[in-house]
């Protein structure tokens, strides 16, 4: 079964994260999270936030923008601005 046309397979992908080998990195879970929008940002924002390890996977313009100004999240109750 492939996703959109495009040859990605969920259960495959799942299956090879399952069984990559185990690295001496510490407890600590690291999140890949595709792109910096409205949601990515956010979710990723609030993780780094609560001190998590977080590399966003972006477009080489997103990605010298976010170096260049960070990522800024506006919310009701304040905001936050962090560098990934």
């Amino acid at each position: 079964m492939t996703h959109n046309g495009h040859g990605f397979s969920p259960t495959v992908a799942a299956h090879a994260l399952m069984h990559l080998p185990k690295t001496d990195i510490g407890d600590q879970m690291r999140y890949l999270i595709l792109g910096a929008g409205a949601l990515g940002g956010y979710f990723g924002a609030m993780l780094i936030n609560g001190g998590a390890d977080v590399t966003f996977l972006v477009r080489p313009t997103r990605g010298a923008q976010l170096k260049r100004e960070g990522l800024v999240v506006k919310t009701q109750d304040g905001g936050a601005r962090v560098k990934p």
